[in-house]
């Protein structure tokens, strides 16, 4: 489901800066849907430099370097 923006609400709990939500949603949403400006969530996270969030989100570089880490 998205918004008119083509925002699903995992964009829209990270453009407003909703971290807790969107780590829970992270695992459950696939993190490639594009809102209506063509913006994904790792690049809009990799914008904010949230890296953190980047470390959430199944796919991204930072998710995968994490895992193994860990």
């Amino acid at each position: 489901m998205k918004d008119s923006e083509g925002n699903t609400l995992a964009h829209w709990a990270l453009k407003n800066k909703r971290l807790e939500l969107v780590k829970y949603l992270a695992p459950k949403v696939d993190v490639k849907i594009k809102d209506n400006s063509g913006q994904t969530l790792d690049k809009i996270a990799k914008s904010m430099d949230l890296t953190e969030i980047l470390e959430a989100l199944p796919g991204t570089l930072e998710y995968r370097l994490k895992k193994i880490e860990d």
